[in-house]
């Protein structure tokens, strides 16, 4: 089960990713060589188990206003 990163990454891929496709839902772009999240991201029903380490979750989500969780596995919600 994922951490909430490794979930960014499986969804939206990793900084080292190559995009080849072009979603409906997401738009991927890269700016200064880092990877650029939409405003709203959408985690829903990932099996995400834990936030992950504070700091790896904020250099992630940089940007990020809105973040849907749900339907998920959080076994703290102080976490959230």
């Amino acid at each position: 089960m994922p951490s909430l990163p490794e979930a960014v990454d499986q969804k939206y891929g990793d900084e080292d990713a190559v995009v080849t496709e072009v979603s409906c839902i997401a738009l991927q772009l890269r700016r200064s060589g880092r990877q650029r999240l939409p405003s709203v991201l959408i985690l829903a029903d990932c099996e995400i188990e834990e936030a992950g380490e504070e700091q790896e979750v904020e250099k992630r989500c940089e940007g990020v206003k809105e973040l849907d969780i749900s339907k998920n596995k959080l076994k703290h919600w102080d976490e959230v």
